[in-house]
């Protein structure tokens, strides 16, 4: 069991707090109605308080756009960020069930089985770690968000650490063909937050116009996802303070698979939630969803 480590810290530690916080969150969304079933999305990672709207309305999505299927997610497939740099592969697997104040997320550790036996047979480095994921947020704060939109569902998290362009193909590709096999009904979840800016961060890369520049500077990524563009995507966020970019591309990767469509529900970042003004330290949230 992987016990909850940022309850209270990035989201309420209290179960009957924390529904009121997500329902809140989710209430009277005006979001793009999405046309098919959706297979992948980006969802930030920051406390509730900053990215939780964003959040609230990719899960929304994805609970719709299913209803609108008369189906339901069986699997989500977490990619998270590794911030900690505790790694001993370059994607790290975890077999264990993840414990919020929600409840537990039970972990598909037959589908996680399946998927390290054919990751070691084409030789993709996707080993077994779960020590990577002890201290690791990116992944546990998009939980509470799962179990309070969705039933009967099983997660499968996995941290990227070091990646490429083949390396994320590869994952995708092992992704895609593992779901295809299950005949499972599952999808991608990339947990991601956008630029950070500022002295807090150490990325100054301007000083005037900072609200028109970082939106200038994470729309250029975002537009690269749009287009399913992977080297576009990974040139631009190279030079940004992108957290995710390595789960942002296993997802563009995997959204190729299925020659989807991409929308983006919002955008914004921690000043605008926090009317910071200056825009001293801010950091970037998008909300995108393929389907």
């Amino acid at each position: 069991m992987r016990k909850e480590a940022y309850a209270g810290k990035f989201y309420p530690s209290d179960a009957d707090e924390l529904k009121k916080t997500i329902k809140k969150l989710a209430e009277n969304l005006k979001i793009e109605r999405i046309k098919k079933k959706i297979i992948a999305g980006i969802s930030p990672h920051a406390g509730y308080i900053y990215s939780g709207k964003a959040a609230a309305e990719v899960y929304y999505a994805i609970s719709e756009s299913w209803k609108k299927e008369k189906a339901r997610p069986e699997l989500f497939i977490i990619l998270g960020t590794n911030h900690t740099g505790y790694a001993t592969s370059d994607f790290s697997l975890s077999m264990e069930d993840f414990e919020t104040p929600l409840g537990i997320a039970k972990n598909d550790c037959q589908f996680g089985k399946k998927l390290l036996e054919l990751a070691s047979k084409e030789e993709i480095g996707l080993k077994k770690d779960e020590n990577a994921h002890l201290a690791e947020h990116s992944i546990e704060v998009q939980i509470p968000f799962l179990q309070y939109f969705f039933k009967n569902f099983k997660i499968l998290p996995i941290l990227i650490n070091n990646y490429s362009p083949d390396s994320c193909g590869e994952l995708a590709s092992l992704l895609f063909d593992a779901i295809k096999k299950s005949k499972k009904n599952a999808m991608i979840i990339a947990s991601s937050d956008f630029t950070h800016f500022g002295y807090m961060y150490g990325f100054m890369p301007f000083t005037a116009d900072i609200k028109k520049q970082l939106y200038a500077l994470d729309n250029k990524a975002i537009n690269a996802i749009c287009n399913l563009d992977v080297l576009a995507f990974m040139k631009i966020s190279s030079k940004t303070t992108i957290c995710g970019a390595g789960p942002i591309s296993v997802a563009i990767e995997f959204a190729r698979k299925y020659s989807s469509e991409v929308a983006v529900l919002d955008y914004y970042t921690s000043a605008d939630i926090a009317k910071e003004e200056g825009y001293k330290n801010a950091v970037g949230y998008a909300a995108i969803v393929f389907f």
